[in-house]
């Protein structure tokens, strides 16, 4: 009977030892999931708020190109070739036509001789000797043309 006392007494510790382990365990999860379900809460505020900003963009650029429609002229810098040309293909662009210059022609803001923003990216534009606009992007050049096809926010 002693030896029996005794079998059922350590089988009792090793459950109870088994059950604190399963506990601590479980502990362990709760914490490891409420973090995950932190981590959840805060992406998804921040992809709302992504889209928030998208739908505000998306907003602007309508407002933008609805401001195109209105006879805007372009002035060049006196004295600065490039600024001339860009203002030449700017102000003649087709105001009747749904092309990328005409939708573009708000967005370019001179900063300096050949630098302008364009939406947001700072680009430098040189003028060659046959008299084209081309901008610089990554390690070689692109036209006009193909720089405002390329990176039209109306797109």
């Amino acid at each position: 009977m002693k030896n029996e006392n005794s079998t059922l007494k350590e089988s009792i510790s090793s459950y109870e030892k088994h059950i604190d382990q399963l506990e601590k365990q479980t502990k362990t999860w709760k914490v490891e999931f409420n973090d995950k379900e932190n981590k959840i809460q805060l992406l998804t505020e921040r992809i709302n708020q992504v889209q928030d900003r998208d739908v505000e963009l998306e907003r602007i650029f309508d407002y933008a190109y609805d401001l195109t429609m209105i006879h805007f002229v372009y002035k060049e810098v006196e004295g600065d070739k490039i600024d001339k040309k860009l203002a030449d293909i700017i102000n003649h662009a087709d105001k009747n036509s749904k092309s990328s210059m005409n939708k573009a022609k708000l967005l370019f803001v001179r900063e300096s001789e050949g630098v302008y923003t364009y939406c947001k990216k700072k680009v430098i534009i040189k003028r060659t000797d046959e008299d084209r606009l081309i901008i610089r992007v990554g390690g070689g050049y692109m036209s006009l043309e193909e720089f405002i096809d390329t990176f039209n926010p109306f797109q």
